[in-house]
């Protein structure tokens, strides 16, 4: 690690540093063993064997250890941009960013809210999608075995199988993104709130998806015809299902009811006889698939600190900084003496503090070199002085 952030620019050799060193400790939470054997494991499954751990590639623990780690060691917004859509591509996993970002849309879960869930275990990443799934442990287990398709692909080049992967990754989102929306519904619980959070969602991944072909530079297409037209489908769901739920009160209990039985039962297959869509049809007279939701809005209310930087961490780089850097001269001496600059910022220089002290030893050399006044009291100076007087004034008398 050292040679390699030798290798950089300084700020980015530090800052490389104090990300790397935040990442390996950070798989420190990963393992939490209790009376009974291992009872957490980072996003692995739990175990009960307390000396067995299966072998097997954890991508998706990986890439939750990069957001975890960005969170915890960054000074910069997870976001490059304002809509929270594209997250910084940090670390040696950045192969895993833009299918990470398409899971984390797909499941209902930002970046940062996965994050935080890293080091609780996967317990409680199971529980969190139980709330917004209606089979969390078949997505997540497909997301999982993407994750790890594209990264040994990648690190094999192998661009077949990392296409591959990403195309299970946008095949796995959209059947997500269905489940979420009869979910809402079923439940029937912030069902608004949870549309508005789906349409967001689905427009990430489409906008994920629209860049993912030209970043892997992949021979076979991953966006293609057929998945453009399943996210454009979903999209104008959304907006009839919101358009109904801005006017519930057109239809009469049974209808309603004949509507949300529906939309919990969706099959794609016999759309074109869904009776529930054909009653939404038939009391919102406007074109609905051309309604367009605030996305920024959306935002604002739900992702409301997500592009804010996450932590200054100055003092930090500047405390690795100075653990690499020999102190000057003047530190040393500082330190030698026991003066600090910020308590001293006036701190004078050594010539300044040596100058009184010579001066000194100046005047006395001076006066150890007059031999009248040397060791002779002030009364004795006088007596001799007044001889010298008379002496000279009878000299002057003879001439």
């Amino acid at each position: 690690m050292l040679k390699d952030m030798l290798k950089k620019p300084e700020k980015d050799s530090i800052n490389y540093f104090v990300y790397n060193f935040f990442h390996e400790c950070s798989h420190a939470t990963d393992l939490t063993r209790g009376n009974e054997g291992i009872i957490r494991d980072g996003f692995y499954e739990i175990m009960h064997n307390f000396f067995w751990r299966d072998k097997k590639d954890t991508m998706l623990n990986e890439y939750a250890n990069v957001l975890y780690t960005s969170l915890i060691s960054g000074d910069e917004p997870m976001y490059y941009d304002r809509l929270s859509i594209y997250t910084r591509n940090n670390g040696s996993y950045g192969v895993l960013n833009l299918p990470g970002s398409i899971m984390c849309s797909a499941i209902g879960i930002t970046e940062i809210e996965l994050a935080k869930l890293k080091d609780k275990g996967r317990e409680k990443l199971d529980e969190c999608l139980k709330n917004k799934l209606l089979s969390p442990e078949f997505i997540i287990n497909a997301c999982e075995g993407s994750l790890n398709t594209i990264y040994n692909a990648d690190q094999n080049n192998d661009k077949k199988n990392v296409a591959l992967g990403l195309g299970n990754m946008a095949d796995i989102a959209v059947i997500a993104i269905d489940e979420r929306i009869r979910k809402s519904f079923l439940d029937n619980e912030k069902t608004e709130e949870c549309i508005e959070k789906i349409y967001y969602d689905v427009y990430k991944i489409q906008k994920l998806l629209e860049v993912i072909d030209s970043c892997y530079t992949l021979d076979d297409e991953v966006y293609n015809v057929e998945r453009f037209d399943n996210i454009e489908e979903i999209l104008d769901r959304v907006r009839l299902y919101k358009r109904f739920l801005d006017n519930k009160d057109l239809f009469t209990n049974a209808e309603k009811g004949q509507i949300y039985n529906s939309i919990i039962y969706y099959d794609k297959d016999k759309r074109d006889t869904d009776l529930g869509k054909e009653l939404i049809e038939s009391k919102i007279k406007e074109e609905y698939s051309k309604d367009e939701f605030d996305i920024e809005e959306i935002v604002k209310k739900y992702h409301l600190q997500s592009n804010e930087p996450l932590n200054d961490n100055t003092a930090l780089i500047e405390q690795v900084k100075k653990s690499f850097i020999k102190p000057t001269i003047k530190e040393k001496f500082k330190k030698v003496i026991g003066i600090e600059q910020e308590e001293f910022p006036m701190l004078p220089s050594v010539t300044e503090v040596l100058k009184p002290t010579v001066q000194s030893n100046m005047r006395n050399d001076i006066r150890y070199e007059t031999p009248i006044i040397h060791d002779r009291s002030a009364e004795q100076q006088d007596t001799l002085r007044d001889k010298e007087e008379s002496t000279r004034n009878e000299n002057e008398d003879i001439r």
